[in-house]
């Protein structure tokens, strides 16, 4: 894996319980347009609500975020994640 690559098939994100901070799902981020390939009914993005943790080939690895709006409809890793060049 390339670490300066920013390929969706080269990512993963970890979607933690804001709780009990347990992995209850993962992802690999943005498709290329910003959206997220994985919303549910509604557009409703499955890290809503979670804490999303960067694990690898995304650029920002380690950083904590935690996603408040349950109802967002857009990656919030859209903006950080770094342009494929």
């Amino acid at each position: 894996m390339d670490p300066d690559s920013n390929d969706r098939n080269d990512r993963m994100i970890l979607l933690l319980d804001p709780a009990t901070r347990a992995i209850v799902a993962q992802c690999s981020g943005p498709a290329d347009n910003g959206d997220c390939p994985n919303a549910g009914a509604g557009g409703v993005v499955p890290c809503a609500g979670r804490r999303i943790v960067p694990a690898y080939g995304t650029g920002i690895e380690g950083w904590h975020l935690t996603v408040v709006d349950t109802h967002r409809t857009s990656c919030p890793l859209a903006t950080l994640l770094p342009d494929e060049t």
